[in-house]
């Protein structure tokens, strides 16, 4: 019986999470749905949902940063930019856009770092290649 008890709570632990694993996946996929419609203030809330169900989710951190990155706030975005690396140290892409926004933001030399950090990481980023060929 009390085999079977436990058996029961581990199943309902199990489910749990796989269920919020789910819901994240969905809010992940409508936050980029909104994003990419230009719905921008719709997807920062989703992305923001996703956060707060799964705060070391780097996705969410780095999905805001393009939402703040598209509406021309660079210092926000590199803010985000940054949770996301920093939850996420292989996160190339992130690393990426966190060049972009810091040197949007004036901050060049930092820029050039992570572009650098990037193709450390992904030696076959062209974006970045290019990026450092333009800019250093």
């Amino acid at each position: 019986m009390k085999k079977t008890i436990i058996t029961l709570l581990l199943m309902t632990i199990c489910a749990s999470t796989v269920c919020a694993g789910l819901f994240d996946k969905a809010t992940l996929t409508r936050a980029n749905r909104y994003y990419e419609e230009g719905k921008y203030d719709e997807a920062m809330i989703e992305y923001r949902r996703l956060r707060d169900t799964n705060p070391d989710n780097a996705l969410a951190y780095y999905g805001m940063g393009c939402v703040w990155y598209a509406v021309g706030n660079y210092e926000r975005a590199a803010d985000r930019y940054k949770i996301a690396v920093a939850l996420e140290s292989r996160f190339a892409t992130a690393y990426y856009w966190l060049g972009n926004a810091c040197w949007k933001a004036g901050s060049k030399k930092e820029a050039v770092q992570y572009w650098q950090e990037c193709l450390r990481i992904d030696p076959e980023n062209k974006d970045a290649k290019l990026k450092l060929k333009k800019n250093s």
